[in-house]
This record gives structure tokens, sequence and C-alpha cells, in this order.
């Protein structure tokens, strides 16, 4: 058994939650003030996912902020980003 220490940050208390795994099976989910707490830590422990933040260059040198619009696996960031990266956006002006 594998314990993992996460700090909760879907809302403003940052609950310490502890999740004892066996394995790649969640045990126990502890630490946690309400639901929604050990709803993170599950999916933090069992498919992380992000919401990509990031600029895009543009063809007139200026750079725009964008973002995912729903979080992505946290395991396909690097892809997404080398995307994002190779991408010229034209602005009509």
């Amino acid at each position: 058994m594998t314990e993992k220490n996460l700090t909760c940050i879907v809302c403003p208390l940052g609950c310490s939650i502890k999740v004892t795994l066996d394995g790649e099976k969640i045990v126990n989910v502890e630490g946690n003030s309400c639901p929604r707490g050990k709803e993170y830590a599950v999916s933090e422990c069992t498919n992380p996912v992000r919401t990509l933040t990031t600029t895009i260059k543009c063809d007139n040198g200026r750079v725009l902020p964008v973002k995912t619009k729903k979080p992505i696996p946290k395991g396909k960031l690097k892809e997404y980003m080398d995307f994002v990266n190779n991408l010229l956006v034209h602005l009509d002006e």
C-alpha cells in the first residue's frame, strides 16, 4: 500500500488529503472537509487533468492569451504545448 498526500484546490479551505492506494485502486481517502475534496483526490490519483493556459504567436509579432475550454489529461500537456507552439495566427487589423 502507498499513500499520496494532496492539498485540495477545489475551495478556499485547502484541506490536506491523504489517499491510500493498493496499486492503482483507491482504498481510502481522508482529510477532506467536503465531498468535492474527495472527488478531487480520486480524480487526481486516477485521471489528473489540467487547464492549459498559454499564449499563441501572431503574424504581427504580438501574442494572444489562450486557454483550453475544459481540462485536458495532465499527461497530454506537452503534446498540446508542442501543437500550440507551432501555430501562427493571422490577425486582421
